[in-house]
């Protein structure tokens, strides 16, 4: 059976090192595990004495939303109606939708949940366009909510990565919400934001970046450096070489795990040489004609996760999670 391996320490190490590079780029740091219902004994573990005061994450059904002392929470995507009872436990909600605006606020007739606009800033997901931002903070004051601010996104869709452009633009359409709401300030995400600071100065107005994948991989999902300081060694995928034959003239070796478990093509092979082939919910083929390692059936090997893969993995119900430490 498959398993995905986690170390502790390299997770706190990892949060440690993220939440200084965002102070030192003159801003707070929001943790986002947005799997934290899914995991809240090793998300509990990872924040303890982190000194983290702000969480990024989402409602999933079924499951209770995890409390953390000192740490507030925040839902960072737009929530379907279907968990608009969760909300009132989150300090803010992510939002740019009227329809929803609409829906919030006849399921909280008496004190909704502020509210963080996103704003289209490029990426073409969820946000805001800038034309229609005064009207849409006009509707919001009308309906009684309170503001905190604007909140961008980078490189969910779209491979841009932030700019001094963008992020001008953004600082320009917070005059529009700050003649309602004059605190107002800039929620950025995610952590290649940590890597435009280390060549740009962050805008004043933004007051904190949204950091998930810096802390879970140790790296920047855009580029794939590795951040300065950070590790490489937190979550391993571990599967099992149960097939190995020459097959139209190739070496392929099929493992026991699948889509089912997380997205195979985005992971990174343990050994030079091992080209991904193809996958199905259970197995994944790897050619390994052209590896120079011995591999036999039977060995369990131990891939790395992209920031694509990561994900999936936390959430699949076929992979157990394990300490690498204790497996």
């Amino acid at each position: 059976m498959p398993r995905l391996l986690y170390r502790l320490s390299s997770l706190q190490h990892n949060l440690r090192v993220v939440r200084d590079a965002c102070h030192e780029a003159g801003t707070d740091c929001m943790f986002v595990l947005k799997e934290a219902a899914l995991h809240p004994q090793l998300t509990a573990a990872i924040v303890k004495g982190s000194g983290i005061t702000q969480m990024g994450l989402l409602s999933w059904p079924e499951l209770p939303l995890p409390r953390f002392p000192g740490i507030t929470l925040h839902h960072i995507y737009e929530p379907s109606p279907r968990f608009f009872s969760t909300l009132s436990d989150y300090s803010s909600v992510c939002l740019s939708s009227r329809f929803v605006l609409h829906e919030l606020r006849k399921q909280y007739t008496d004190q909704p949940p502020a509210l963080r606009l996103c704003l289209e800033c490029g990426d073409g997901r969820d946000g805001i366009l800038g034309e229609e931002l005064s009207d849409f903070c006009s509707e919001c004051h009308d309906l009684r909510f309170h503001v905190d601010g604007l909140l961008v996104n980078f490189a969910c869709l779209s491979k841009n990565a932030p700019d001094v452009d963008t992020l001008n633009k953004a600082t320009k359409a917070l005059a529009v919400v700050r003649q309602f709401w004059p605190f107002a300030d800039i929620s950025a995400g995610g952590t290649d934001m940590l890597e435009f600071a280390e060549q740009y100065r962050i805008p004043e107005d933004i007051t904190e970046i949204r950091c998930g994948t810096g802390v879970m991989l140790g790296v920047y999902p855009l580029s794939g450096r590795q951040i300065p300081g950070a590790l490489l060694d937190t979550f391993e995928l571990e599967g099992c070489l149960l097939e190995k034959r020459q097959k139209h003239g190739r070496i392929l070796a099929l493992f026991d795990f699948g889509s089912y478990h997380t997205a195979p093509e985005k992971l990174h092979a343990p050994f030079e040489g091992m080209q991904y082939q193809g996958s199905s919910s259970a197995y994944s083929v790897f050619d390994i004609s052209d590896c120079d390692a011995d591999m036999h059936e039977g060995q369990s090997l131990r891939f790395r996760l992209r920031h694509e893969s990561i994900s999936r993995a936390l959430t699949s119900r076929a992979l157990p999670l394990c300490e690498a430490d204790h497996a």
